[in-house]
């Protein structure tokens, strides 16, 4: 698929682009993208609302690029779907972990699973790694008794 099919498959397919001269002129540059989903973790599958968006992810994989899937297994644990803070999540981490391990193998049936074009991240990593500095740092010099 060339530059200018991606472009008029994502037209048919987006409401809105933050910048469609943009996208073109890094489909055009030549250079790979990395391209991230979110998905969240509460549900344990994906489902039709999700194909699209997966439909497209596979022809940027057609066209070199890489589709990186981020579970957002520490999000998803705090806030709702629609971004209101919500209470915590009751799901535990083994039925997540399960959901995550569902779901990266429906989406290995849609978007092509070689290294070099999908990645699979949780946002639990990069939150975890921003979070327990900053918590170890407010620790010291308290004394516990």
């Amino acid at each position: 698929m060339d530059v200018e099919d991606i472009l008029a498959f994502f037209e048919r397919t987006t409401e809105k682009f933050i910048s469609k001269d943009e996208f073109a002129s890094k489909l055009h540059s030549g250079k790979k993208l990395r391209i991230k989903y979110d998905l969240d973790v509460k549900s344990p599958g994906l489902h039709i609302g999700h194909a699209v968006n997966l439909w497209l992810l596979r022809c940027l994989q057609d066209a070199g690029h890489k589709a990186v899937i981020v579970f957002s297994d520490f999000t998803s644990n705090i806030s709702g779907h629609d971004g209101r803070l919500a209470a915590i999540s009751d799901i535990p981490p083994e039925e997540i972990k399960k959901h995550i391990d569902d779901i990266t193998q429906q989406l290995k049936t849609i978007l092509l699973s070689d290294a070099g074009l999908l990645e699979i991240r949780r946002n639990s990593e990069a939150h975890l790694a921003r979070c327990l500095p900053d918590t170890h740092r407010r620790g010291q010099g308290d004394t516990h008794q």
